[in-house]
């Protein structure tokens, strides 16, 4: 069974982070983009993610051994912004280019 690595046990750097509308959009350099909801003021859950730095994928084969990601790097998504009044969020690094999404949330 492979079992793929939440983003809070993934190693690697989270960076400009924004809030919209009771949502958190995030860069997380090797982890791509990801959004999570705020459920109250000690609670956000995850609801959508994109993994846009292929080069350093985070795939154990058990919960309790993360020895074999080693990806906290400054490669990746450095900006995830979620401003424009389309709907639309833009990502982006400085090897990867631009990505242009749209997330469906509730």
């Amino acid at each position: 069974t492979t079992i793929y690595v939440t983003p809070s046990a993934h190693p690697s750097i989270d960076h400009n982070l924004y809030v919209k509308d009771g949502y958190i959009y995030q860069a997380a350099y090797t982890s791509g983009v990801r959004v999570r909801k705020i459920v109250d003021s000690e609670t956000i859950e995850e609801v959508a993610y994109a993994d846009l730095e292929l080069s350093c994928e985070c795939v154990i084969t058990s919960p309790y051994d993360a020895s074999v990601c080693d990806c906290d790097s400054f490669l990746g998504i450095w900006t995830y912004f979620p401003y424009f009044s389309s709907g639309i969020s833009i990502g982006g690094g400085s090897l990867e280019g631009l990505f242009v999404l749209n997330a469906t949330l509730d």
